[in-house]
């Protein structure tokens, strides 16, 4: 008999599990891919593009180029030029004497992109995303137990790459809270949230970690972790369909994180309720972050037609570095003006057409993000903006021999 070549259809039915890798994906691509996640989503204290471009860079281009050599059954469409075209509305929305360096670092990402095939990379996204997101949970977690709980020495800041100006746990108004690996608690939280939701995308199902995703969001006592963990509740529903069962889930997982506020973490020492109501209800005003975004807004609002069109990119204020704050979205409308908003438009309108429901949840999480337009989150999220697949490869080829 002669060797043949048959094509098999993928499913388009609901995907067992989350961490289900095609046929031909090896050991090797899926390390190479988790690790690139977890780099990537990844908070530290940045003073220079230097250290992205030492430290971020040679890891892109390492797992890049694993992934790309694997042997591959799947084929997505090029997206180079739809990230090129990307990058371009975002040059033109950030440009200014101070982000010169900063453009090398985007220069180095298109390098990568242009350089190695990245079609393995957006197909397997989702599963590498689980991966890091799980990773990011059990560092968290490893924290709060291990030294919140045992006393036992343990530091998650050696994992990250960049470093993290923190002296051990951040204390608050008597409130111990633990960020992981990352800078703080806002920071663990929406990078963990943003695997999360990425986690989700084609035709991934939800499993019990992605409930736990949302009490460990709730649990940071973050606003923003709060925002995230409606959104991540939004990509299981979306992933599950609506239906009894899973609106029942909804309000189960609801009940469950007010409970852990309220009642969960008292009992672990965490006075959480004393804290929200200190830092909100007390202090009110008086609390830097609130007054910070309070400023940024009212900046926002009184700009002049300049301002307007071209953004707050030379301007030079204490508050103006803080546009991030408020996240990605807003960050680019203060900086960018209306080039700004033209990107922020532009890239909902891709991921949202491709994606459908569950890209307008990805596109929410990532504009709730703190970050700035050369971040490696930010980098990752034009590329899975340009070429993210709705769903997996359609066909798997296999070799059949009799």
């Amino acid at each position: 008999m002669v060797a043949g070549r048959v094509y098999v259809p993928a499913s388009r039915g609901p995907v067992a599990h989350p961490s289900a890798k095609s046929i031909s994906e090896p050991w090797s691509a899926t390390v190479a891919g988790v690790a690139l996640l977890f780099v990537t989503f990844t908070q530290g204290n940045v003073s220079s593009a230097s250290q992205f471009i030492i430290l971020y860079l040679p890891v892109l281009y390492l797992a890049l180029g694993i992934i790309g050599a694997s042997p591959r059954s799947d084929r997505q469409p090029p997206v180079r030029q739809g990230l090129l075209i990307i990058l371009a509305l975002v040059l033109l929305a950030s440009m200014s004497p101070r982000a010169l360096q900063y453009v090398l670092i985007l220069l180095g990402f298109s390098i990568g992109v242009l350089a190695f095939p990245v079609s393995g990379l957006l197909n397997h996204l989702p599963t590498y995303a689980y991966y890091a997101a799980l990773l990011n949970a059990g560092l968290y977690l490893g924290e709060i137990i291990l030294l919140g709980q045992f006393g036992i020495a343990f530091d998650p800041t050696i994992f990250n790459y960049i470093g993290v100006e923190r002296d051990g746990v951040i204390v608050h108004w008597g409130l111990n809270r633990y960020g992981g690996h990352h800078t703080e608690p806002g920071s663990f939280a929406i990078n963990f949230a943003a695997l999360t939701v990425l986690s989700l995308m084609g035709h991934r199902k939800p499993t019990l970690f992605h409930w736990v995703a949302v009490l460990l969001l709730a649990g940071t006592l973050s606003i923003t972790a709060a925002l995230m963990a409606v959104v991540v509740v939004l990509s299981i529903l979306l992933a599950n369909q609506l239906s009894l069962k899973t609106m029942l889930l909804f309000c189960l997982g609801m009940l469950a994180t007010m409970l852990l506020i309220v009642q969960v973490l008292p009992l672990l020492g965490l006075l959480s309720v004393d804290f929200l109501t200190e830092r909100l209800v007390d202090r009110g005003g008086e609390d830097i972050s609130i007054y910070l975004k309070a400023q940024l807004i009212e900046d926002f609002k009184t700009r002049d037609f300049w301002t307007t069109v071209f953004g707050n990119r030379y301007a030079d204020c204490f508050h103006c570095s803080y546009a991030k704050s408020l996240g990605f979205g807003f960050y680019f409308l203060f900086q960018g003006g209306f080039f700004g908003g033209l990107v922020v438009l532009v890239m909902a309108v891709c991921v949202i057409g491709r994606l459908g429901l569950k890209g307008l949840a990805l596109f929410l999480v990532f504009m709730l993000m703190r970050l700035e337009f050369y971040f490696p989150q930010a980098m990752m999220f034009y590329l899975v903006v340009a070429g993210l697949p709705a769903r997996s490869a359609e066909s798997q080829p296999l070799e059949v021999r009799s």
